[in-house]
């Protein structure tokens, strides 16, 4: 083997070696990068799972709320209903007594009321 062989040999090898350096160097950086996306996608997992629990958790609120609406609201209608037919005399009846041709003042006095 002559030294000319010998130096473009060994110039060869700093340069595999030199590579090899620079590929660990990325590799390393690439690591490093997976695990700061696995950490941060483990945090959005968890934030995901809290944004879940929250939204559960307020979905049975406005549930449990609107269900007490509801009641409320029917409670309402029905007390409203039994004010309605304890009114004497009905509204209908009402009207039609006052929408007599002898009483037309009646009728325009009840209707600005």
């Amino acid at each position: 083997i002559n030294a000319e062989y010998m130096g473009a040999l060994m110039l060869e090898h700093e340069r595999v070696v030199e590579q090899l350096q620079n590929v660990e160097q990325e590799r390393d950086a690439l690591h490093q990068q997976q695990q700061r996306l696995l950490a941060e996608k483990e945090s959005m997992e968890a934030k995901l799972e809290e944004l879940q629990r929250q939204q559960a958790s307020a979905a049975l609120e406005l549930s449990s709320a609107l269900s007490s609406e509801k009641e409320t609201n029917t409670k309402l209608v029905a007390e409203f209903e039994e004010l309605r037919r304890l009114t004497v005399p009905p509204l209908p009846e009402l009207t039609e007594v006052l929408d007599t041709p002898e009483r037309p003042k009646a009728k325009q006095c009840c209707v600005t009321m």
